[in-house]
């Protein structure tokens, strides 16, 4: 069952007022979690569905042109950093970093160049390019994936290894510019697209994602500007603990002078920093930080929506819909593996998904089915503990059914 406990919409106001023009430099890096990162890959392969399946919850991002039991695909990737917008629009940037880090040798994809690889002769340099038109996470797909800009478009080279391969982007004109104006202009920050310059056979370029298990490999993004911040109550904000989204740790971006910080009619703080625990109600309030030091008094505020959403609940049904096979599956409820026993009346191809209860794909597969009694292992050592469902879909063949990882 996927229920939608707490949701956030945070849209920044920003009223800042001064009296004076000093103009400071400030450095921010941006690593967003699986929470507040937003990255996906897209995915289209020959005799599948897959164009229009979403792909937003993987801990990679892949830029990858292979084949999967001999059919051809392609995946490009997706990222975004709507943290962008805590940044004033009138902070002038003067440097950014972009980095990516690498996965480690427990993937069994990895990058395709590297010294001793077989596939060398094939370049898997990336194009990274501004995306133009608006996506969501939770939903793009291969055949809704954004539109994207090749102006000031930026060549991520060969890979130079097959695991923990990190590569940045830094002293960046093109990088410089792009950030500049999704600063200066948040509606158009859409983020980047991540895509193999030749997308053809036996390239593959990976990359950890936001929702990646190891939180020193999520993509970030480091940004210096000059801003005037006579009087700056400009302010970041950062979710702790990915299990708790209710509670929430605001920072100023300046210490000095004297702190207010409301949430509706409520005084929270007067700290430069604080975490608070807020209460989830049907109420969608503004949160304000004012300033007064000796540069004027000035306030930024945002509509932070803390709102139970409890009537937005989705049940993912069991579903036993077959002609053409029998399956069981035992043990269910276990501690690692699962054999999935299909006794098919004739041959086909059966695709294998597995969901987690948020409905983010776990696992993704293809399998050959005989007739007669085919065997399928499925290893689950290292799903957390909880509720999956299982999808099993072919030529007569619609069936999902729960699996329990104790």
């Amino acid at each position: 069952m996927r229920k939608i406990i707490v949701s956030f919409l945070v849209m920044f106001l920003l009223t800042i007022t001064s009296s004076q023009i000093a103009f400071s430099q400030t450095t921010v890096i941006f690593k967003p979690n699986a929470n507040i990162g937003k990255d996906a890959n897209l995915f289209t392969k020959d005799y599948s569905n897959f164009a229009d399946l979403n792909f937003g919850y993987e801990d990679v991002v892949k830029m990858n042109c292979w084949t999967w039991s001999g059919d051809f695909f392609i995946q490009r990737s997706l990222i975004k950093f709507e943290e962008l917008s805590s940044i004033p629009t009138g902070a002038i940037i003067t440097d950014v970093k972009l980095r990516l880090y690498g996965v480690n040798s427990t993937y069994a994809d990895a990058n395709s160049v590297y010294s001793g690889s077989s596939f060398n002769e094939y370049s898997n340099s990336v194009y990274v390019q501004r995306i133009a038109s608006a996506w969501d996470e939770s939903t793009v797909t291969w055949n809704t994936q954004p539109t994207t800009s090749t102006i000031n478009q930026i060549t991520i080279p060969e890979s130079g290894s097959q695991y923990n391969w990190n590569y940045t982007i830094e002293n960046s004109s093109e990088l410089n510019t792009m950030v500049q104006d999704m600063v200066s202009n948040p509606s158009t920050n859409h983020g980047f697209m991540l895509r193999l310059i030749n997308e053809a056979l036996y390239r593959r370029m990976i990359f950890c994602s936001s929702d990646n298990s190891d939180s020193t490999r999520w993509p970030e993004l480091q940004v210096t500007y000059l801003y005037n911040d006579t009087c700056n109550s400009n302010f970041s904000y950062s979710m702790p603990n990915a299990l708790d989204p209710t509670t929430l740790t605001f920072n100023a971006n300046v210490d000095a002078g004297q702190h207010i910080w409301r949430y509706g009619s409520q005084s929270l703080s007067t700290a430069s920093s604080f975490t608070h625990t807020f209460n989830p109600t049907n109420e969608c309030k503004e949160l304000s930080h004012e300033v007064i030091d000796t540069n004027g008094n000035c306030s930024t505020s945002i509509n932070l929506y803390i709102c139970n959403t409890n009537q937005d609940t989705t049940s993912i049904e069991e579903v036993n819909s077959m002609s053409n096979a029998e399956i069981i599956i035992s043990p269910n409820p276990s501690k690692d593996f699962w054999n999935v026993s299909i006794n098919s009346k004739e041959k086909l191809r059966a695709e294998i998904i597995i969901r987690d209860a948020l409905g983010k794909v776990v696992l993704m597969d293809e399998k050959n089915i005989y007739i007669g009694e085919n065997n399928i292992s499925i290893n689950g050592k290292n799903f957390n503990k909880g509720i999956y469902i299982l999808e099993i879909k072919g030529k007569g063949i619609n069936y999902s059914q729960k699996l329990i990882k104790q």
